[in-house]
């Protein structure tokens, strides 16, 4: 050879910000190498570059493949480190980019908002449709229930008219139906328990219970009225004309017995 050219780059912090403009690389950057001390050095940084360069593992660790989370001065950075191009004969040197997490997420915060603002939406509309349902359906259903409760105690008072047209309209109407019936049957029921089914006129059961409720009131008197001869009447013109004849004399009866 009849000459060497020797060329020198200076690798300092105006190296690191002119690759900075050029490249659009984050606002942490950094150049460090390995000087055998056991951590990387910094010789060239922008930002905070420097202190993320001091969250890497020593030189003798292999360099992490994709991003790592490293906290520097309070704040989350997204770190990436990687090697670069050097001689054989050079020491390594290594490229530590730094991007701060609360910048990464910018973008996504009107997002964020605007699901946190869906979120209390649906809340709303989901508590409001909950009050419209209970006021629509367990509310009804618990008067009927109560209803259904005072039938079985004996009342039949029918519930009180519902004007929604759906199932548990439905269900109330069939339940009033049901109670009216119930009440007209026993009605019914007792009625012919006290009552004598050929003249009308109350019978024995009915006596015992007037004497019962007047027993030692003083203020009650007994008269017995018979029909003489009625087995002879029904032995000489039939069971027919005897049960007429009863049914006229109860008649006269009770028109004299208010």
């Amino acid at each position: 050879p009849i000459a060497v050219i020797g060329v020198g780059v200076p690798v300092n912090d105006a190296l690191v910000q002119r690759m900075q403009r050029l490249a659009a690389l984050p606002k942490a950057i950094a150049l460090a190498t390995d000087i055998g001390t056991g951590a990387w050095t910094p010789v060239a940084a922008n930002g905070n570059g420097a202190a993320l360069v001091g969250e890497l593992a020593a030189p003798k660790t292999p360099l992490p493949a994709e991003p790592v989370m490293a906290s520097v001065d309070g704040q989350e950075n997204l770190l990436l480190s990687t090697p670069l191009a050097t001689p054989a004969s050079s020491r390594r040197v290594i490229a530590v980019l730094g991007y701060p997490l609360d910048e990464a997420l910018a973008a996504y915060r009107p997002m964020l908002i605007s699901i946190g603002i869906l979120l209390l939406g649906g809340l709303a509309v989901a508590v409001a449709a909950a009050m419209l349902i209970a006021r629509s359906v367990a509310r009804p259903i618990e008067m009927l229930a109560t209803v259904t409760w005072r039938i079985e105690a004996g009342d039949y008072t029918p519930p009180p008219p519902v004007t929604q047209r759906d199932e548990i309209g439905q269900l109330s109407t069939a339940l009033g139906s049901m109670a009216r019936a119930i009440s007209e049957r026993e009605e019914h029921i007792r009625y012919q328990a006290n009552h004598d089914a050929l003249t009308g006129l109350p019978n024995r059961q009915a006596l015992q219970e007037v004497m019962a409720a007047q027993s030692g009131s003083g203020k009650a008197a007994l008269m017995i009225v018979g029909l003489t001869r009625l087995q002879a009447i029904v032995n000489t013109v039939g069971r027919e004309v005897a049960d007429r004849l009863m049914f006229d004399a109860g008649a006269r009866l009770a028109d004299y017995c208010p």
